[in-house]
């Protein structure tokens, strides 16, 4: 697998890196970590809340005996602590993964000012400052659902070595900070792109044919790989064989075939229909809203009727609203948020009607534990 490097870490990262949000137990962890690093994967990701993963990448690491210089690991932790409780997060999380030091340290979902002011008058990037002095971290970056404009400032405020994105085909509201941290030689790690960048691993009929004969999932991969910016991509796998499809792309690094410029000529096509959707949500990122709406991510899933099936779109919709770090706890919020600001929002916006006729108990999806929730 081809490898690139991190910004001025000057680290050579794979090409894909390895997502351990989805891990649930400690034999498909170790499993999983072994055929990653088999194929050339050297960069770990995981965090304090994706619930027993630091567990399971310690463990891992341990049993398959991997030379600690032969792999990156990078974990997060919340942007909102103290400069105490930081410090003890960070000896907690060097405890669980069964290592002295991490390489990456992101700061996890710095999405709001409110967020952003804390860490300019607390002391937690005091504390961080003081880890990577002792030798207990050697980069610090950050990850964020939060405006342009907020991402923008963070990177601009050269206190962070790498970034993590959203930013993928189908959402590309981001690529100026792609080009902002790409400037300020920042690592680029681009994250979730198959689930985010539109649940690709199970597209819509219309996407499949307008991709073929490529899978939606490998065209975004596609468009990802060939941007010389991006140093990696994360895989979010739970299990071996979700790594295939891009096992079989990590030297697929150059300029897109012909084949794959046309399957993207024929997606642009469909700008008249489905791009002017994206671009009104885009504005409205980029314009004054509510508090609440700080989280926009919202807008790009209800605005890509064009990847995402109506069920999965409305559902991942509604389950996002839910979510703390958004603001909304009602259910009534959701049907007021999709019903009054979606929909005239959107251009041909009558197509999201059929799916807020279907009740939200039936799209919510079943009950289960979320990976901040003990």
């Amino acid at each position: 697998m081809k490898q690139r490097r991190f910004g001025h870490t000057n680290q050579l990262l794979s090409v894909f890196s390895l997502g351990t949000m989805r891990f649930s137990d400690s034999r498909a962890a170790q499993s999983t970590i072994q055929a990653a690093i088999a194929s050339g994967i050297n960069h770990l990701e995981t965090a304090r809340s994706y619930g027993k993963s630091e567990y399971y990448v310690g463990e891992a690491l341990q049993t398959l005996a991997i030379p600690r210089e032969q792999i990156f690991v990078t974990s997060k932790l919340p942007p909102t602590l103290t400069g105490c409780q930081m410090s003890q997060e960070i000896e907690e999380s060097l405890a669980r993964l069964q290592l002295n030091y991490l390489d990456g340290l992101a700061l996890h979902g710095l999405n709001t000012w409110e967020q952003w002011q804390w860490l300019r008058d607390s002391d937690c990037l005091d504390a961080i400052q003081a880890a990577i002095s002792a030798g207990k971290v050697r980069y610090l970056g950050f990850s964020s659902h939060g405006t342009l404009e907020l991402i923008l400032t963070a990177i601009g405020s050269h206190k962070f070595s790498f970034v993590n994105l959203h930013y993928y085909y189908f959402f590309q509201r981001n690529a100026p900070a792609i080009a902002a941290a790409w400037e300020q030689d920042l690592g680029i790690f681009i994250i979730s792109p198959a689930d985010k960048g539109g649940q690709l691993y199970r597209p819509s009929a219309t996407l499949r044919a307008l991709c073929e004969p490529f899978s939606p999932l490998a065209l975004n991969y596609r468009f990802l790989l060939q941007d010389p910016r991006i140093t990696t991509l994360s895989l979010g796998a739970a299990h071996p064989e979700e790594l295939e499809l891009a096992l079989s792309l990590g030297n697929s690094d150059g300029p897109l075939s012909p084949g794959e410029q046309a399957a993207f000529a024929a997606l642009s096509n469909t700008k008249p229909r489905f791009w002017a959707a994206i671009a009104a949500a885009s504005a409205m990122n980029a314009s004054p809203v509510p508090k609440p709406l700080t989280f926009l991510k919202f807008c790009a899933y209800a605005t890509l009727p064009l990847v995402w099936t109506w069920r999965n779109l409305v559902s991942t919709a509604i389950a996002c609203l839910k979510m703390p770090a958004i603001g909304f706890r009602a259910a009534g919020a959701i049907a007021a948020l999709t019903a009054a600001i979606v929909c005239p929002a959107v251009p041909n916006s009558s197509i999201f009607r059929p799916s807020l006729a279907i009740p939200t108990t039936r799209l919510s999806g079943p009950s289960r534990r979320r990976l901040w929730e003990a």
